[in-house]
């Protein structure tokens, strides 16, 4: 199953829903405000070093 890190408000993590959808296929969706700053915790940059999501 494929997991979604997406900020709601992003209009290019909502085309990403829409074709996971479309396509069928399962996925989960990880809620992450990168105005909180949740993008720059140790955790998630050792996943994403880049810090970036949708």
């Amino acid at each position: 199953m494929y997991k979604l890190y997406n900020f709601l408000p992003s209009g290019n993590g909502y085309k990403v829903q829409l074709l996971l959808n479309q396509l069928e296929i399962p996925w989960e969706l990880i809620e992450l405000n990168i105005l909180k700053g949740e993008t720059r915790s140790p955790d998630f940059l050792t996943m994403n070093p880049n810090g970036k999501i949708l």
